[in-house]
């Protein structure tokens, strides 16, 4: 258990998150990222076999539920609360509840991990299911830093409100990832 506990430290990217050094640069990076960790989880010898030992037993040993809730619930909605905050701070997504943004991320991807651990031969499936998640949430991202990039080389409409303070405006909007689920973007619109 250990060595287990000293791999999960190690190398899983829910375990020693740092959003000053450790976010991806892009949204395509972030994908990248999410898939190597899950093929990690999924194909290490002792981290598959440590998952499904947790699944079995933290219904005999109140340690090994603990940790079992910590692995992969805690630290996995503690890592992608963090990054969702980390793009509303960017200005990449919309003011918008953190948790619950994560909770429609990673939360399904979370089923269809245990999915492998039951059905092995649904890997690929599950990988296919991963890649569309990942795709539907990469995408808004992709187009504001687009859409960033080229008003940054664009003059900036001039408006105030008394003749000297310049006006910023500030639109949200949400886009539709699939049925029930959606993620803010926030567009920003600064005079300068």
């Amino acid at each position: 258990m250990k060595e287990v506990l000293r791999q999960y430290a190690e190398h899983s990217i829910f375990a020693r998150a740092n959003y000053t050094r450790d976010l991806p640069a892009t949204a395509d990076d972030a994908v990248q990222m999410i898939q190597g960790q899950i093929r990690y989880i999924l194909h290490d010898p002792v981290i598959s076999r440590a998952r499904k030992m947790l699944v079995i037993e933290q219904f005999q040993n109140v340690e090994l539920a603990q940790l079992q809730t910590k692995q992969n619930y805690t630290d996995v909605m503690e890592y992608f609360t963090g990054l969702m905050k980390q793009l509303i701070r960017q200005g990449l997504l919309a003011e918008d509840d953190p948790q619950i943004m994560a909770a429609q991320f990673c939360l399904p991807i979370t089923v269809w991990l245990n999915l492998c651990d039951r059905e092995p031969n649904r890997e690929q499936e599950v990988m296919e299911l991963v890649e569309s998640i990942s795709a539907s949430f990469s995408a808004p991202i992709r187009n504001r830093q687009s859409e960033l990039a080229a008003s940054a080389s664009s003059k900036y409409k001039q408006n105030t409100v008394d003749g000297k303070t310049p006006i910023q405006y500030v639109y949200s909007r949400r886009i539709r990832i699939s049925d029930g689920c959606y993620y803010s973007i926030r567009d920003r619109e600064e005079s300068v």
